[in-house]
């Protein structure tokens, strides 16, 4: 009896739009996720799941020492650190760069680009998300 193979691909193709939304939590043109209350999480689990890997190498190769926002959104990492910036208001974290140095998420690439930019290991301010 002859089998037939199961394809791990999805029913849907992701547009540019989902894609961009996984990068960036935003749904710019309403033609990704959506938003607010209309976000529909499960298919943005979904797709980043399964776009995961392309998306990292993408986003890594534009932004070092970053991760996409479905990165930090949807996979188990422990909060980046609240720190202390002498003379400033407001919350400040450790840089994403400095977080994944710390938690061993960073490539080697990445850390070749740290020694040349090692500015990017400064806190940064906090920004509001909670558009969500």
């Amino acid at each position: 009896m002859r089998r037939t193979r199961t394809s791990r691909r999805p029913a849907i193709d992701y547009t540019p739009d989902h894609r961009l939304q996984l990068t960036t939590g935003f749904d710019f043109f309403g033609s990704g996720f959506g938003e607010g209350p209309d976000f529909r999480e499960a298919d943005a689990r979904q797709a980043w799941a399964y776009l995961r890997e392309d998306l990292l190498l993408e986003h890594i190769g534009l932004w070092p020492c970053t991760r996409p926002w479905a990165w930090w959104q949807f996979e188990d990492h422990p909060p980046r650190r609240v720190v202390r910036r002498p003379q400033a208001e407001g919350k400040w974290y450790e840089s994403q760069a400095n977080y994944l140095r710390r938690h061993g998420f960073i490539t080697r690439a990445e850390s070749e680009y740290l020694e040349a930019n090692p500015s990017r290991l400064e806190p940064v301010a906090a920004i509001d998300s909670s558009r969500r």
